[in-house]
């Protein structure tokens, strides 16, 4: 069972790593990053991937309470139903804050 949660979380990881070097290699400020679409909707594609495998982890892995999850699959859930309605700077502070977050717990939990 241990085997496998920690593969999932190398699908979230992945995920995590894709987000963040989408951001970084082009070391966008929020304004820029309101500005590049093709950057912006595949960062959404990653974040509902990240959030939809947790909460599919979250019915077979109940032990992984350090991780939001949560928050994660509220956030799934409003990006899945609301795309129109998705704030940018929602979006971004989840990108600057949340996911370094995530993955460090993520790590630890694999360490």
């Amino acid at each position: 069972m241990k085997i496998k949660l920690q593969n999932q979380l190398r699908v979230l990881l992945d995920s995590i790593n894709k987000i963040i070097e989408y951001n970084n290699k082009n070391n966008f400020s929020f304004e820029e990053f309101k500005e590049h679409e093709m950057v912006f909707d595949a960062i959404i594609m990653q974040l509902l991937h990240l959030w939809e495998t947790t909460k599919n982890m979250s019915d077979n892995f109940p032990d992984i309470d350090f991780l939001p999850v949560e928050e994660m699959i509220w956030m799934r859930n409003f990006i899945a139903h609301n795309y129109l309605w998705i704030s940018e700077k929602m979006i971004y502070n989840t990108i600057i804050h949340d996911i370094p977050e995530i993955k460090k717990r993520i790590e630890k939990y694999l360490k």
